[in-house]
């Protein structure tokens, strides 16, 4: 080291100069710097160190984590997966608007099915009596709006039936079933009724009811309102008669002062042998001295004694029509009006008292007598209506052979018309001399002072009747209890079509009467030309020569099945309420 002052040499390490006491500052080595290249060599640049590996995965892996969660999101919303979201009612009120162009102010029950089928769901609608219009939204059965199902979930969407008493009330007690009247939004009166036996029928309980119960309320009625029948003590008719010995209720009555009449009436098989109805209705309290007639249950086995008669050496189809009065209504009735028919008495071609009498739906007007519902088709005598062959007429000519009623299977049929044609709205062909049918218009000869008939004008050259048509009128089949339904089924009687679609669906309950209303509606053709007499008509059972002695009958539609039939309702609230002293209810 040396002295930058005196140029002295020092030792290496010394802080100072030993000759000037300069301080002494240590020389840093030299460093070299890059040594040149050759032309042709390349210059090495040392590389930068890159990403970290595993953060790139990661950041990688998390993008596609987002992204699915968001496409997961999305297509659940959009129920791709995960099942399907039942509509609300706003949400439901929208797409209509959106489809009518008009707001709605209650969501139809119609609108909630039709959207949840839109969305790959089935939907069952569950009729529910209520204060709401008839077809309104009440709400899901068992689920709830906005609710995920599966996707091809069954969805029992309820509507509204409108006013009425619902199935499980008879039994109840009146004041458990006080806020689901107070709901229906029509008048409801309590009333009190008689009962026999309190330990069957407990006092306060529901005993019957208007309408009866699982029916609704008729519109026509909605001012006069719901009648709620609640069990007590006191004279008249008891509710509980039905199912009772047929000679103790008798006896009962009788010590009451009434008059008692017994007839026979079809009935379910519980009543069969029993009372299964009275008139006026169980739970009346008509004035003493009056008289009651009280219904015995009958089924198929008393058809002969109720459907034919004997007479001049001949049994021959004579209906009563008293055991087939009354009212019958579908399983499911929302509308009374078109759920259920009223069978009632009425007066036939023949009036000849109660050996011949006849029926017809309520509401249906006849034209004619002609129209009402018999048995039998038009004869001038009783061999029209033989049921068993005689000296003159064998068994296969017997003009009612392929009538239900003499295939020993119970069930008979009871039809309007008597298989004779109509010219225009007149029924034609009955026997009556001078009659006319031109061009589908009914004209009779003009009596003339003598007695003798003059042919109408525009009759001239008359050669028959032209104009004139069979028409498909009301027709049914009774079925009493103990009816062969498969007898019926196999023998061909019914639409093959309609037949595998009615075993598609809920059994008939076989243990009840039931009928069978011919569905004109199903028909492409509901009239045929009648102006050639040899053709019989294809609505109603035939057996004539001009056929063949064989059955022309059209096949039967709807087939028989829960939802088809007409049940008959055996206590149907037919009471006289206003005269009943009314129930205290809270």
């Amino acid at each position: 080291m040396i002295c930058p002052n005196c140029h002295a040499q020092m030792p290496q390490g010394c802080r100072f100069c030993t000759e000037c006491g300069t301080p002494l500052t240590p020389i840093p080595n030299p460093v070299p710097g890059p040594v040149p290249l050759p032309d042709n060599t390349a210059t090495v640049v040392q590389a930068k160190p890159g990403p970290n590996k595993l953060i790139v995965a990661l950041s990688a892996l998390l993008v596609v984590l987002i992204v699915a969660a968001v496409s997961l999101f999305a297509t659940y919303r959009l129920e791709m997966w995960g099942g399907k979201t039942l509509p609300s009612t706003e949400t439901i009120a929208k797409q209509v608007a959106a489809r009518t162009g008009t707001s709605v102010a209650k969501v139809q029950a119609k609108d909630v099915t039709e959207a949840l089928k839109i969305k790959g769901l089935n939907a069952e609608t569950v009729p529910v009596f209520s204060g709401e219009e008839r077809g309104t939204f009440l709400g899901y059965d068992g689920m709830s709006q906005g609710q995920r199902v599966e996707a091809g979930t069954t969805v029992k969407v309820q509507e509204s039936a409108g006013p009425g008493v619902p199935k499980d009330t008879i039994g109840k007690q009146a004041t458990d079933v006080v806020n689901t009247f107070a709901g229906m939004n029509v008048p409801v009166h309590y009333k009190k009724v008689p009962v026999k036996d309190p330990s069957k029928t407990p006092e306060g309980s529901v005993a019957v009811t208007y309408p009866a119960a699982g029916q609704g309320l008729p519109d026509e009625n909605k001012d006069d309102g719901i009648y709620i029948g609640v069990a007590s003590k006191g004279d008249g008719i008891p509710v509980d008669i039905m199912g009772m010995n047929r000679n103790e209720a008798v006896d009962l009555l009788e010590s009451q002062g009434y008059t008692v009449d017994l007839e026979p009436h079809y009935s379910s098989k519980q009543y069969v042998g029993k009372i299964s109805g009275s008139y006026p209705g169980p739970g009346s309290t008509p004035d003493k001295d009056d008289a009651v007639t009280l219904y015995y249950g009958v089924d198929q086995s008393s058809n002969e004694t109720l459907l034919t008669k004997t007479g001049g050496g001949v049994r021959y189809a004579s209906m009563d029509s008293v055991p087939m009065i009354g009212m019958y209504c579908k399983s499911t009735v929302t509308d009374t009006s078109k759920d259920c028919i009223t069978l009632e008495q009425t007066s036939g071609p023949w009036d000849t008292g109660s050996d011949n009498t006849f029926l017809h739906i309520k509401g249906h007007d006849l034209s004619t007598p002609m129209d009402a519902l018999g048995l039998t088709n038009f004869s001038q005598d009783v061999s029209g209506a033989m049921v068993e062959p005689a000296d003159n007429v064998p068994e296969n000519e017997l003009p009612m052979r392929n009538h239900l009623l003499l295939k020993d299977w119970g069930m008979f049929e009871l039809y309007s018309g008597m298989g004779l044609p109509n010219c225009g709205d007149e029924v034609f062909g009955a026997g009556s001399v001078g009659e006319y049918c031109i061009d589908g218009k009914y004209y009779n000869a003009i009596e003339n002072g003598d007695g003798s008939l003059d042919p109408p004008g525009g009759s001239d050259n008359y050669k028959g009747p032209t104009g004139s048509v069979y028409r498909m009128k009301d027709f049914l089949v009774y079925f009493p209890v103990g009816s062969d339904l498969s007898a019926l089924e196999d023998s061909g009687y019914f639409d093959a079509d309609s037949l595998a679609k009615a075993k598609k669906q809920k059994a008939v309950d076989t243990s009840r009467p039931f009928i069978l209303l011919r569905d004109t509606s199903q028909y492409d053709k509901t009239e045929v030309s009648a102006d050639d007499y040899t053709t019989p008509d294809p609505f109603v059972p035939t057996n004539t020569r001009w056929n063949g002695y064989k059955s022309d009958l059209i096949k039967m539609k709807p087939a028989p099945s829960d939802a088809t039939v007409y049940y008959l309702v055996e206590q149907d609230g037919d009471l006289d309420w206003s005269s009943l002293p009314d129930a205290d209810v809270k």
